[in-house]
This record gives C-alpha cells, sequence and structure tokens, in this order.
C-alpha cells in the first residue's frame, strides 16, 4: 500500500467571523496547542482555508469555511482534540464543529476515453 491508500483528509468545519489573511503560521500554532504532534509529523498537512475576502487583510469565514487536515488514515484519533476547540488566531475567534472523514480517492490515470473523429 501507498500514501495516498492510506491517508485521509479530516475536515471540521470553521465558524465565526474571519482570519487574518495571512492566518497560515497562526493557525498552525493555534492548532498545535490542541495536537502537539502536528509539529513533529511530516507526511500531515493543513489545507488552506476557503472564505471570501473582508476588510483590508481579513478573510472573512463563510458556510464553505473548513479546516482540513491530510494524514495518515491510523492517525486521525490524534485529532480528536480539536473537536469543538475555540481558537483564537491574532484577535479572531473560530470554533471548529466535529470532523468529517474522507478517503482520498485514487484517480484512474490509464483509462481510455473515445475520440471524435
Amino acid at each position: 500500500m501507498n500514501a495516498i491508500d492510506t491517508a485521509v483528509d479530516v475536515a471540521f468545519s470553521l465558524v465565526g467571523s474571519g482570519l487574518p489573511l495571512d492566518y497560515g503560521y497562526l493557525l498552525f500554532s493555534s492548532l498545535s496547542r490542541f495536537v502537539p504532534s502536528l509539529h513533529k509529523e511530516a507526511s500531515w498537512g493543513v489545507h488552506p482555508v476557503r472564505g471570501l475576502r473582508g476588510g483590508p487583510g481579513e478573510l472573512k469565514l463563510d458556510k464553505s469555511s473548513l479546516l482540513k487536515v491530510r494524514l495518515p488514515a491510523g492517525r486521525i484519533a490524534d485529532l480528536l482534540p480539536l473537536a469543538g476547540a475555540s481558537l483564537t488566531i491574532a484577535g479572531h475567534s473560530a470554533r471548529l464543529g466535529l470532523p468529517r472523514i474522507y478517503p482520498l480517492v485514487r484517480w484512474n490515470h490509464g483509462r481510455r476515453c473515445a475520440r471524435g473523429s
């Protein structure tokens, strides 16, 4: 088995007014307070958060805003402390919802397609 066969995305709804546009390191630091192993795991990744451009330097959170972490399926339990967690990021408050798990799906590159003439 390779990494794509065993990796999952774990998604938490992210509810709050917004985040600073340059939230990357600040969000990572806030998450690491709940899940200290996040700093050590090179195979884990945090996806960018979706949202709308708010005021100057602000990302406004909306219904599509999720915190997604990609990690090996066997380590899902490590993220459970994030469920319902309250985060403070540069003066912005946000709350995480319950996790949803999305297995990665292999895309078949070798599939033949019919071409018109």
